[in-house]
């Protein structure tokens, strides 16, 4: 099953992070907190860019967990993996951390509203890796 993300989504969150901060900058509002503001918007598209943390497409079938963004791909087969799962009060997003047989760190992906129904992208996880 296969659960995305709008498109005009990404390329909203994504021009908002980096165009609004460098915006204030440009304006002559930004030598203090604005710069400030500036790095740190940069700072988490770089990491969203980097850890696909927020994947934009969530692939799930038995056997394997897909996450995708910015023309990226991870691939876990799910024999391999342990899925933990942490909710929180906020209904529309859930923590999914993977961990191998060890206890090791495998990746961690937030599976929110956006992408898909949270509760259904779990059960459906859950079903597929057994």
């Amino acid at each position: 099953m296969i659960f995305r993300r709008a498109r005009w989504r990404v390329v909203l969150s994504d021009a908002v992070l980096v165009a609004l901060p460098v915006l204030l900058v440009l304006r002559g509002q930004g030598w203090g907190f604005g710069w400030l503001l500036a790095l740190s918007g940069l700072f988490v598209w770089g990491i969203n860019l980097l850890t696909l943390h927020f994947p934009h497409e969530v692939e799930i079938t038995p056997g394997e967990l897909v996450v995708r963004a910015y023309g990226r791909t991870r691939r876990y087969a799910l024999r391999d993996v342990r899925p933990v799962v942490r909710r929180f009060v906020v209904k529309d997003r859930a923590l999914v951390r993977l961990r191998d047989a060890e206890g090791r760190s495998r990746g961690a992906h937030w599976f929110v509203s956006d992408v898909g129904d949270v509760d259904t992208m779990l059960e459906e996880l859950q079903r597929s890796s057994g």
